[in-house]
């Protein structure tokens, strides 16, 4: 059953007709990243199944004006870009773990995306908080662009048959995010790994709520505990106390009700 294209637009807050083409995808990317979160809230605090399927998370995230993590998210655009008349491919990715390893496959879902008649594919990712480029970028070897609306600096290259991603914030270091195929997969394979992701009771997206979303320049960041804005000029966190204070602000800055 096809997305309703206009009530997306309408969320993100574009209008149509949208040409398929690399300036529209663009637009699309960075609006999306500004109005829809990245979100647990089902499974913290609601204790509800992450619906892995595309009527129920267009009912979400645009009947509902609620968020979602990467499954989600990118799966909704998938669909919408495919209306549009652009070639998409959902690829597996994989995150660097501190110890060096990299987690399971179908632990992220990222986008290959391609306009038709053309040769050039952009990656493309709306689903990985504060790792999203606030633009597609191109997939070529060495490709490196910095994204003055996230502060950071993005990066692409070869890891024996994968893809890189790597990321430098302000003047960190560059840092390996995740790594990916070019395999092409349907939302169905990453079913499994989308359960584990909401039931487990080790991993982070059981342990508390999040809600995060970009803002020009930096992020807006609700927990159990606290509200984080993070600017080019600095970082301020407030702390969140009670229930009600949490609820409030995802009302105040989300405009999420639960």
């Amino acid at each position: 059953m096809p997305v309703d294209v206009e009530a997306f637009f309408s969320r993100i807050g574009l209008r149509l007709p949208v040409r398929p083409d690399f300036e529209s995808l663009r637009a699309i990317h960075w609006a999306h990243l500004q109005t829809v979160s990245f979100e647990n809230l089902d499974i913290r605090p609601l204790g509800l199944p992450v619906g892995l399927d595309i009527e129920s998370i267009e009912e979400k995230i645009v009947g509902r004006m609620r968020g979602g993590f990467c499954y989600e998210l990118n799966e909704l655009l998938a669909e919408v870009l495919t209306q549009l008349g652009f070639g998409v491919t959902r690829v597996s990715a994989r995150f660097l773990l501190a110890d060096g390893q990299f987690t399971p496959p179908f632990d992220h879902m990222a986008l290959l995306v391609q306009q038709k008649g053309s040769t050039e594919r952009w990656l493309v990712d709306v689903g990985c908080a504060r790792t999203s480029p606030a633009f597609p970028l191109p997939l070529d070897v060495g490709s490196e662009e910095r994204h003055i609306e996230t502060g950071s600096s993005y990066r692409l290259s070869h890891a024996d048959t994968e893809w890189q991603l790597a990321m430098k914030e302000c003047d960190a270091e560059w840092k390996a995010q995740y790594r990916f195929a070019e395999t092409p997969y349907d939302l169905s394979a990453f079913a499994d790994r989308c359960r584990f992701q909401w039931s487990d009771p080790e991993l982070h997206f059981t342990q508390g709520a999040l809600c995060s979303m970009n803002l020009n320049g930096g992020r807006i960041t609700l927990t159990d505990s606290s509200l984080i804005h993070t600017q080019h000029f600095g970082r301020t966190e407030k702390p969140i106390s009670h229930p009600a204070d949490f609820y409030a602000a995802l009302v105040q800055h989300f405009g999420i009700t639960l």
